[in-house]
């Protein structure tokens, strides 16, 4: 097994207002591959499919689907790398994406084109598969494998179950209007719990996860502790794992 790159910022394109930035991003997210999928090459580099993954102690207790009629159970999920993603806002999200997305399952927008794409979605269900035990609490991790040229702090990740939603970033409150929760530390940005989920009980869970356009603002203004020249070039590797941590 491998892990693959996941988002670098490679370059920006100005317009002579420099309102508009463009990040490429260097995408298959949450990077756990395995050496006998297909490799694709986005700009010279290698990257590869994303997945979202039961731990191999849990797979008894719990499985995943893209149908909450679990027809399909798997243990890993996995989605197409992108190679181009627009900068985001949470209002922009929340006004365009976020019902839509919570309303497809899978891959949301697995049809928009990486040049006009700004989000990246997607949506499962979790089932306790046990015939009469309630499992008390699920862990679901987000962990950055690699960080490079500060990209953190300008990755937005938005957490569904249920609908309830959380968002986590880097610095929080950042956003306005929005109580978002500090990445958990600097090798884990989401660190949190699905509890008590009876037997043959399902979850649905929805992840956004996008660049916000922050950037401009970060650049621009005296709160910036990098340039744009230190940005360049960031990646970063995620991984995605469920567990069972208590039934």
């Amino acid at each position: 097994m491998r892990t693959t790159k996941f988002w670098g910022i490679n370059s920006t394109i100005r317009r002579s207002t420099r309102t508009s930035k463009f990040i490429f991003l260097l995408i298959p997210l949450f990077g756990f591959l395995s050496l006998t999928l297909g490799v694709v090459s986005f700009y010279g580099q290698n990257t590869g499919d994303y997945s979202v993954r039961i731990d191999d102690f849990s797979g008894h207790s719990i499985r995943i689907s893209e149908t909450e009629d679990f027809k399909d159970t798997r243990t890993v999920l996995r989605y197409p790398g992108t190679a181009f993603v627009n900068q985001a806002s949470y209002s922009g999200i929340m006004a365009f994406h976020y019902q839509e997305a919570l309303n497809t399952n899978g891959y949301y927008l697995k049809n928009v084109l990486d040049k006009d794409r700004e989000v990246v979605a997607f949506t499962f269900y979790v089932k306790n598969m046990n015939q009469t035990a309630t499992i008390n609490r699920i862990n679901y991790k987000i962990v950055f494998e690699e960080l490079n040229n500060h990209i953190e702090e300008h990755l937005r990740i938005m957490v569904v179950v249920d609908d309830v939603r959380d968002v986590y970033e880097f610095q929080p409150f950042r956003i306005d209007d929005v109580s978002s929760l500090r990445f958990r530390s600097n090798s884990v940005a989401v660190d949190s719990n699905i509890f008590e989920l009876k037997a043959g009980d399902v979850s649905k869970v929805t992840v956004f996860i996008w660049i916000d356009g922050y950037l401009e603002e970060y650049l621009t203004s005296k709160i910036g502790k990098y340039t744009e020249e230190e940005l360049l070039g960031g990646s970063l590797k995620l991984n995605m794992i469920l567990s069972v941590t208590g039934e």
